[in-house]
């Protein structure tokens, strides 16, 4: 039962990006990215067309999440 929830949650999550995806289509802001604005190179778009970012920002994103992410046994030190 649980697989067959995870599976429609995320269908659910991929709708919703395709939703937003052709709503950024209709407002001409379809290809920029959300956080510099700039122009998606076309060969990201194609491989993920939903995408809201450029790689560059995309992958900071995942640098900061990475470094704010609490490991097990980091608050250890603070006990």
């Amino acid at each position: 039962m649980s697989t067959r929830l995870r599976f429609a949650d995320r269908d659910r999550n991929l709708i919703m990006k395709i939703n937003d995806a052709l709503e950024r289509i209709a407002n001409d802001e379809y290809g920029y990215c959300e956080s510099c604005e700039e122009e998606i190179n076309e060969k990201r778009l194609r491989a993920r067309p939903m995408t809201t970012m450029c790689i560059d920002c995309k992958e900071e994103q995942e640098r900061e999440e990475a470094r704010t992410k609490i490991r097990p046994g980091m608050m250890d030190e603070y006990e």
